[in-house]
């Protein structure tokens, strides 16, 4: 009877095996690309993300769809431009958000670039090194 259970759990342990050892480092590569040391976005590597993540011809419903994804919401100012924020950081009194615009022409994503932006309760927010 021992035998037979651990040769239950064996198989059980193979058919799992690599789920149970994984290390999933996605996110510290993800860190590490956008943010670097300094903990700024760095919104040229950002920026270059999202025209490969949004080529010329993207629908907008896409960037939509993205934006919702990260709690945020988009806007269309008129046929040609629409801009989204969503939240980076937020804390008791300071909240940074990315600010998304994307240029239209005829329902397709034309142009992306996006830009930080940092509410707090004082003026004196800490801004991200030039």
């Amino acid at each position: 009877m021992l035998i037979f259970k651990l040769l239950v759990i064996t198989g059980l342990l193979a058919l799992s095996g690599c789920s149970l050892l994984q290390h999933d480092h996605r996110a510290n590569i993800a860190m590490q690309t956008l943010y670097g040391s300094n903990l700024y976005l760095d919104i040229s590597v950002f920026n270059a993300a999202l025209r490969e993540k949004f080529p010329l011809g993207s629908t907008p419903q896409n960037l939509v769809k993205y934006v919702d994804s990260l709690k945020g919401k988009c806007s269309i100012q008129n046929e040609n431009h629409m801009s989204c924020t969503f939240p980076e950081i937020s804390s008791i009194c300071l909240i940074t958000h990315i600010k998304i615009y994307a240029y239209l022409s005829q329902g397709q994503v034309i142009s992306i670039s996006a830009e930080t932006q940092a509410d707090g309760c004082s003026r004196q927010v800490r801004q991200p090194p030039s």
